[in-house]
């Protein structure tokens, strides 16, 4: 079983939290799963490492340590902001790389 969701990096709507509820409630009742996936839809909210950093770190811990993949990635800044020349849409792009492939917890994206 791979378990799979979105909103759970920028925690949208505290989808983190039920996440981790949602992790506990399985592994109580017993039902396996191999892996956490993470789609990763993020909007006009600049990636933030060290926040996602806790996230990844906090799931891989509660959930005993199982795999963790980025199954889907886009950062869309909605026309929120103004960014002519891509060059925020490419920094966006570079911090959420570094930061997952940095962590030992990432299975792969």
């Amino acid at each position: 079983l791979f378990l799979n969701d979105y909103g759970i990096l920028d925690n949208r709507y505290n989808r983190f939290n039920m996440y981790l509820d949602q992790i506990r409630d399985l592994q109580e009742r017993g039902a396996p799963f191999d892996a956490i996936g993470l789609q990763s839809h993020l909007g006009a909210s600049r990636v933030d490492p060290e926040y996602f950093k806790y996230v990844v770190e906090t799931l891989h811990h509660e959930s005993g340590g199982v795999p963790i993949w980025i199954t889907e990635f886009d950062w869309n800044q909605k026309g929120v902001v103004s960014d002519p020349d891509d060059s925020i849409n490419a920094k966006q792009i570079e911090d959420f790389y570094r930061i997952m492939f940095s962590l030992p917890e990432i299975e792969g994206i």
